[in-house]
């Protein structure tokens, strides 16, 4: 995922919004982990001077299980 500008912008496939100072990368590690690995959840490394990232906002979830 590649913001180019500063903003807001919300995640297609996790509804994640970040909302950054300028351009950042940010990338999904899930798709590294071997089939013996679970995760709970996305897994992100946001490749960005700290001070760009304003926010991460988590969505809300509902576990029917």
């Amino acid at each position: 995922l590649q913001l180019d500008a500063e903003g807001v912008y919300e995640c297609s496939d996790t509804g994640l919004v970040f909302e950054v100072s300028q351009r950042v990368k940010i990338t999904k590690f899930s798709t590294f982990l071997t089939e013996s690995w679970k995760f709970a959840g996305p897994i992100f490394d946001v490749d960005c001077d700290p001070s760009i990232l304003k926010s991460v906002q988590f969505p809300h979830s509902l576990c029917l299980a």
